[in-house]
């Protein structure tokens, strides 16, 4: 049985500068955006990353869940504390982009996007981000950047109604994917494209696409950015 992830072995594989400098990482857990969400309103700093093994009511968009087994994926929560109240709205659209980013070098091959906030490989959903948001009067208190990412499950390690729906890398590429390499590189990924969002050098805006096939192109600053045809 795969032992898991924990804190030492995560922050050992850290190539950030900020993502990730402080991790809380849990193996069985309700919720990795709900304890994101206390730790933020605790004070802790952005970058602050919350990383569990198996979540029991993970969340999705529109209060629905996050199926999230054992050992078998990437569930995880960054806590981030932008300035720029612009940019909260383009933050689906940045965490979309980093993991389409990141299989595209990785893996060789580019999932669709469904807007705004899902991975799909053959219609089938790869990975979700899920974006919630904590407001003071006038100004963003906090942001909780949630990512939900399918890597090594086969077809039944999905529950019966998600079989024909759900996805992974594993599934994608036939091969066994090294996790604690993927979180690494990930976060390396999300944390470049973060602060080009929040120093507006790029528009990370997810524009509504065709699924039958989307790809990144190249903006006026030579990042990728989002486009569908």
């Amino acid at each position: 049985m795969d032992n898991g992830l924990n804190r030492v072995m995560i922050q050992q594989g850290l190539k950030t500068d900020a993502f990730g400098r402080e991790v809380y990482a849990f193996g069985k857990i309700d919720s990795t955006n709900r304890i994101a969400k206390d730790l933020a309103k605790a004070g802790k700093p952005e970058g602050t990353l919350i990383y569990a093994e198996e979540q029991t009511h993970g969340q999705g968009r529109w209060g629905k869940s996050w199926y999230s087994p054992w050992g078998k994926g990437l569930w995880f929560s960054l806590i981030l504390r932008p300035k720029v109240n612009s940019s909260i709205s383009q933050l689906n659209g940045m965490g979309v982009l980093s993991l389409a980013q990141l299989i595209e070098k990785k893996f060789d091959f580019m999932p669709q996007i469904k807007e705004p906030n899902d991975l799909l490989f053959k219609n089938k959903k790869l990975a979700g981000v899920l974006v919630e948001t904590s407001r003071s009067q006038r100004s963003i208190s906090h942001v909780v950047l949630g990512i939900g990412l399918n890597v090594n499950q086969k077809r039944r390690d999905f529950i019966p109604s998600l079989r024909n729906q759900a996805i992974s890398l594993q599934m994608v590429t036939n091969q066994v994917v090294d996790r604690l390499t993927l979180l690494s590189d990930l976060l390396v990924q999300l944390e470049k494209n973060y602060f080009l969002l929040i120093n507006q050098k790029v528009d990370f805006t997810v524009h509504p696409f065709n699924l039958s096939g989307c790809h990144p192109i190249k903006n006026e600053v030579g990042v990728h950015h989002a486009a569908g045809r």
